[in-house]
């Protein structure tokens, strides 16, 4: 009899399991404070974008550069 190797495909690594449970994490925490941020403002339409910016700028913590 022949032998055949078999390799399963489509098996996540641990390294990038890692990622993607980080990153959604990280989505999940910015999209919570996004909502505290909307409820602050009593929930009024219209502001929910800037909500998700100023949640991600909160969160992320990017510092501030200049252009010259």
């Amino acid at each position: 009899m022949s032998q055949v190797a078999v390799e399963k495909v489509g098996v996540k690594t641990d390294a990038a399991t890692s990622v993607f449970d980080e990153i959604k994490a990280l989505s999940e925490r910015i999209r919570h404070r996004a909502f505290e941020i909307f409820e602050r403002r009593r929930g009024k339409d219209g502001n929910e974008v800037t909500d998700w910016l100023n949640a991600e700028r909160d969160l992320l913590r990017i510092p501030e550069s200049e252009l010259v």
